[in-house]
């Protein structure tokens, strides 16, 4: 087999999943899905837009083309007939409906125990910065280990057992990092219901809770074990 078209394998193999775009992409479906929009924006039904001030409040106008000036027709946003807007500098571009909504966290893996022990992760599964969006994942949490223990076993004649180790430990943090962010976003969706205040929501996404949601590897077994039989495949095609 040629040497580019062995490159070619190497760089489509499963292991390349630092930038965990994959998980970021099925948690953005999820966030559209249950609409969890950004803080302080709200949906205009008419034409899609947020509406939100400077000042972080929110703004409406009438749909129809009733008479009267421009700031007559200001209104408060439940009356019904409006149209909300927003207020912008001069020259900005109207916010898409994937910008309404809340953005998938911007994971960051760690692997160095000193990185783990310096978030105060030791022990714990990851912690979420809701101000920024950032997702640190603990990958030596022991969820791994397990996950290990319970997979290697099956492909020990499959292939050499680093390559094995490899695929394996890189398919257990990427489960790791998609059972965590998928508990973000769940926990972020209860901003919709108001039986939950934000001393509820903050409980939703301590360490400790995403470190539960990060111990069912379980769930995440049979996805691994095809990661890591892509994977096997790759480096044979590869070899």
């Amino acid at each position: 087999m040629p040497d580019w078209v062995k490159d070619v394998i190497r760089n489509a193999s499963p292991r390349r999943t630092e930038d965990f775009s994959d998980i970021r992409h099925d948690l953005q479906e999820l966030l559209n899905k249950y609409k969890v929009k950004v803080l302080g924006r709200r949906l205009d039904s008419d034409a899609g837009e947020p509406s939100i001030d400077k000042n972080g409040e929110e703004i409406s106008i009438p749909s129809g083309n009733g008479g009267g000036t421009r700031d007559d027709r200001i209104r408060d946003g439940s009356s019904s007939g409006i149209r909300r807007f927003r207020k912008a500098p001069e020259g900005s571009t109207t916010t898409s409906l994937y910008e309404v909504f809340e953005r998938p966290p911007k994971f960051h893996m760690l692997l160095d125990p000193e990185d783990v022990a310096s978030r105060g992760l030791k022990g714990r599964a990851a912690e979420f910065y809701i101000d920024t969006g950032d997702l640190f994942v603990n990958g030596l949490y022991e969820a791994v280990a397990r996950t290990l223990d319970d997979i290697e076993p099956e492909f020990t004649s499959q292939a050499d057992p680093e390559t094995i180790r490899d695929l394996a430990l890189s398919a257990a943090r990427h489960a790791l990092a998609y059972r965590v962010g998928k508990a973000v976003v769940f926990a972020l969706a209860k901003r919709a219901n108001e039986d939950w205040d934000q001393q509820a929501l903050a409980a939703a996404i301590t360490k400790e809770s995403l470190s539960i949601a990060a111990d069912n590897y379980i769930e995440s077994l049979n996805a691994i074990k095809k990661r890591v039989r892509d994977g096997i495949k790759v480096a044979r095609l590869a070899a």
